[in-house]
């Protein structure tokens, strides 16, 4: 005995039913698409409302089609028709992010390019003037998270959500346990840096036992995260400088723009850092960039050549 479709199956189709933007034969290829979603969204996480999908469905969906070595075109005309039924869905209760900020949050690889390619990486005195401006003005939550980032590749909200026990595990053990707060789910161990043991160590007395060294009680991660995201944006004016400008400047289209200084922009600066050191220390091309692809939690390495450059091109500007 067969089930009939999911209450995700079924609100997709009777939403298609009232469109009529686009071809007959657009909308009918779109809502094969979207019905693939769906089911994903209600076999993987149980979801049963349409407004309720939010964009850890989409890029853990993203994921499942690379794994199945899809196309990067086909997978991309997924996205475009997952988000032209989203436009039609009445009061979403998410607000479902761009192509190119699924890849720099989601650290995925959009298509044979990325989509917003070119270094991120910071400048060396761009940090260090960042770290100054923190001093400054006694933001110093800024900088041990920058330190968790720039020293052990952590995303933004993995190192915002750190937790006293992950900080003690490291401290006996050595290696940092990232865990519920990595995408995707995968959970992955990256040895614990001096910088980031110095901090821990300072910071633990006042954490207390089950608590967070950077989210406040009761206070949600991702409005900790934002808190650090609106920060970092109201300083990047006084932090940016013509060498950093340089190395994230790029050509496309006959065109030249630079990329901004983001949180993500410090993995690249991590990536890049530990690549020369283990070169430096006799490991094979090859085998620096298993490991870094290790530490930055991904399966393939196709993804360390976006944070390396192709061929490890970046490399030369540190």
């Amino acid at each position: 005995m067969t089930s009939g479709p999911s209450p995700l199956e079924a609100q997709t189709k009777k939403l298609f039913r009232h469109i009529r933007t686009g071809s007959y034969k657009t909308r009918a290829q779109y809502m094969g698409k979207c019905l693939n979603f769906a089911r994903f969204c209600h076999n993987t996480y149980k979801v049963s409302n349409i407004r309720n999908i939010n964009t850890d469905h989409l890029a853990a969906y993203i994921v499942t089609r690379q794994e199945d070595d899809i196309a990067g075109t086909t997978i991309c005309d997924d996205l475009s028709a997952i988000r032209f039924l989203m436009d039609h869905v009445s009061n979403p209760r998410y607000q479902i992010l761009t192509n190119v900020e699924i890849e720099e949050q989601y650290d995925l690889l959009l298509g044979n390019e990325p989509l917003n390619p070119g270094n991120r990486a910071w400048a060396i005195n761009e940090y260090e003037t960042f770290i100054q401006n923190c001093k400054n003005i006694g933001a110093y939550n800024p900088i041990d998270v920058s330190v968790l980032c720039i020293s052990m590749g952590l995303r933004i909200t993995e190192a915002v959500a750190s937790t006293r026990a992950q900080a003690e595990y490291a401290l006996r053990t050595r290696e940092y346990q990232v865990k519920h707060e990595a995408k995707n789910g995968r959970w992955r161990k990256v040895p614990l840096s001096p910088e980031a043991e110095k901090m821990f160590l300072r910071r633990l007395p006042e954490v207390p036992r089950g608590g967070h060294l950077f989210i406040k009680p009761d206070q949600k991660t991702h409005l900790a995260v934002n808190e650090h995201e609106h920060f970092l944006r109201c300083i990047r004016g006084k932090i940016i400088s013509e060498e950093g400008m340089r190395t994230r400047s790029i050509s496309k289209s006959a065109k030249t723009f630079t990329n901004e200084i983001t949180w993500h922009g410090l993995r690249y600066s991590y990536a890049q850092n530990k690549m020369k050191q283990l070169l430096l220390n006799g490991f094979s091309y090859d085998a620096a960039r298993q490991i870094v692809s290790q530490d930055l939690g991904h399966n393939r390495l196709s993804v360390v050549d976006v944070y390396i450059g192709k061929k490890g091109c970046y490399l030369d500007n540190i």
